[in-house]
């Protein structure tokens, strides 16, 4: 079963020669679904045009997080309340109904800076951004690796309740509370859509004291304007005893992160893929 934003996927820019139920065949045929489920709306000003991972993921079998905010006044409410009744109405391919965990937005909405603001580069064309522009901020873009979740953390008040509702969703991995402000304000690439599962972990955190899971690591980078693939092959090494660990993988995307902004101030153009084999 697969779900899906109407906000997103039946968007004039996405899919214009499709109609839906052509959208839901496609779906169906390129990843073996069986059903579609929609959700109306994502997260508030996302401009993917709503992605439907950051506004609900599985957690198991018919069993779902949902980005959600109590406070009737805020913008996200009535999409997260659309989103939970279509929730609510639907079954799944084998008929369940869902469990829907309520992940809260952050307490205090993620805006923009001015300072912010002089590290960008919009291409001609291009939406541009004001200080205090609201951000999608939503701890439903986590990642799943084996044994752990990376989970975005953005300073603020409810970064510890998402570590505790993730941590017991998934009792058997470790959730690794992550930094994310400077990748949710400017780790993009050129089509402007922010996918933490492919971050990594740019912000340094507290290191594991356990024995750190093994693994090999390939970063790939690139750059609109600085090239930067030749200098992370040479810093890079998939089976270098300095990729032993999640904390390393962080310290060094963190540097590759420096050297492009020391390189060409506009990183919100740059992106990172991480293969975890």
């Amino acid at each position: 079963t697969i779900l899906a934003t109407e906000a997103c996927l039946l968007s004039r820019g996405r899919n214009p020669e499709l109609s839906r139920a052509e959208i839901e065949q496609e779906l169906k045929n390129y990843l073996g679904a069986q059903k579609i489920v929609w959700l109306p709306r994502g997260i508030y000003n996302d401009e993917t045009n709503e992605h439907v991972d950051n506004v609900c993921a599985y957690v198991g079998p018919a069993e779902v997080v949902l980005a959600w905010t109590e406070d009737e006044n805020d913008p996200q409410y009535a999409l997260s309340r659309a989103s939970l009744d279509a929730l609510e109405a639907a079954t799944d391919a084998k008929g369940r109904h869902f469990t829907v965990h309520k992940l809260p937005i952050p307490a205090k909405p993620i805006c923009v800076t001015e300072e912010e603001l002089q590290g960008y580069a919009f291409e001609e064309g291009e939406d541009t951004r004001e200080a205090g522009e609201r951000l999608a901020a939503s701890y439903v873009n986590f990642y799943i690796s084996n044994g752990g979740i990376i989970l975005p953390q953005f300073g603020d008040e409810n970064d510890a309740e998402a570590v505790r509702i993730l941590g017991g969703l998934f009792p058997g991995r470790r959730v690794y509370p992550t930094p994310a402000r400077r990748l949710l304000v400017g780790g993009r690439n050129r089509k402007g859509q922010f996918v933490l599962t492919t971050f990594g972990t740019a912000d340094n955190y507290q290191p594991d004291t356990q024995p750190a899971r093994q693994g090999a690591y390939l970063i790939e980078g690139a750059a609109s304007h600085t090239e930067i693939a030749p200098w992370l092959e040479r810093e890079v090494k998939p089976d270098a005893p300095n990729w032993r660990s999640l904390d390393d993988v962080a310290h060094t995307l963190e540097a590759c992160i420096a050297k492009m902004a020391e390189d060409d101030k506009g990183i919100n153009t740059h992106y990172f893929r991480q293969l975890v084999m």
